[in-house]
């Protein structure tokens, strides 16, 4: 497996032509790092699986919300396997007044970055992508570094459909939650939070 990570690190800096990920556009990032194909995993949940970059540790676990740590930020991940199931597809409108925003595809997946100024000199960075969304406040001298990772894991989820199938034909995925769409970018402030309880 370290071979495999060595050889996507190698094929991402010969792409990159040497260039380092603070030096990259974030439209760069996003198209080096979502053409990857990155088909390994180090992390195994009820109904998928996921790779999570070195330096990016495990926090809270909540059914299907967790919190990755790295350094001094949070990202908040949720996968959203009900959505999955049911092959839901949902358009995003390009926000003209966001720091940052564009719409992701490739191939059957989908979704989008939007970044957006939250306070002082912080900003809201959501990605959801491949059913699934990070959302991480950070400082804009980070924000490349965190839409790498996001990207990384977010690309990298694989479902398996035969437990998720089994779930939802227990309804063990029928329980009590906050009513949160993973396509809506945030406009709460309180809603991490909230989320992680």
């Amino acid at each position: 497996m370290k071979r495999k990570i060595g050889i996507l690190l190698g094929f991402l800096l010969l792409l990159t032509g040497c260039k380092t990920v603070h030096n990259m556009s974030i439209d760069e990032i996003i198209e080096y790092t979502n053409s990857s194909n990155l088909n390994i995993a180090n992390e195994y949940r009820t109904g998928y699986k996921y790779y999570r970059p070195g330096g990016i540790g495990v926090g809270t676990q909540n059914n299907y919300n967790e919190t990755l740590v790295r350094q001094d930020y949070k990202m908040y991940f949720y996968v959203d396997v009900i959505s999955y199931y049911n092959k839901v597809v949902k358009k995003y409108e390009v926000n003209k007044e966001a720091y940052y925003s564009k719409e992701i595809n490739k191939g059957d997946k989908f979704g989008y970055i939007e970044i957006n100024k939250y306070n002082n000199d912080y900003f809201l960075l959501e990605i959801m992508y491949n059913y699934a969304k990070i959302e991480v406040i950070i400082d804009e001298k980070r924000i490349n570094d965190v839409v790498s990772y996001a990207m990384i894991i977010l690309s990298s989820i694989k479902y398996n459909d035969e437990i998720i199938n089994n779930l939802m034909g227990d309804n063990v995925l029928d329980y009590k939650e906050i009513d949160f769409d993973i396509f809506k970018t945030n406009k709460d402030d309180n809603i991490l939070e909230e989320i992680t309880g």
